[in-house]
C-alpha cells in the first residue's frame, strides 16, 4: 500500500478491494471505495456520510449493488485480484495533490 495513506485510508482501500471482489468486478471503482467508507465506524468520511448526509451503510450498499450490476468492467489481473480503475487512480492522485497543496503528508 502507498506509504502516503493514513492507516484508515489504507483500510478503506483494502475494504474497497473486498467489495470489488464481492461484486465480481475486476477493477476497484470509486463506488467500491464509497461503500467501504460508508461501512466504517469512525473517520471524517464516515461522519460526513452518516451524520451530515444521513446515509446508512445499507442504503449505500443497495445503490452501489444496483450500479455495479449495470456495468461490464474491463479485465483485472490474471490472478483475479481487482486492480485500481483509471478513474479511481486519478481520484487518488488528485487527493495526493490536494494534500500536498495543503502541506499534509498523508492522504
Amino acid at each position: 500500500m502507498d506509504e502516503r495513506f493514513t492507516p484508515q485510508s489504507a483500510d478503506a482501500l483494502r475494504q474497497a478491494e473486498v467489495e470489488a471482489r464481492r461484486l465480481h468486478s475486476p477493477t476497484i471503482e470509486a463506488e467500491h471505495l464509497l461503500l467501504a467508507l460508508s461501512s466504517m465506524e469512525a473517520g471524517v468520511a464516515a461522519d460526513v456520510l452518516h451524520q451530515d448526509c444521513h446515509l446508512a451503510p445499507q442504503e449505500v450498499q443497495i445503490v452501489v449493488d444496483e450500479i455495479s450490476a449495470k456495468f461490464v468492467r474491463s479485465t483485472g489481473r490474471d490472478d483475479g485480484t481487482p486492480t485500481l480503475s483509471a478513474a479511481l487512480s486519478s481520484l487518488l492522485n488528485r487527493a495526493a495533490q490536494e494534500a500536498q497543496a495543503a502541506d499534509h503528508a498523508w492522504i
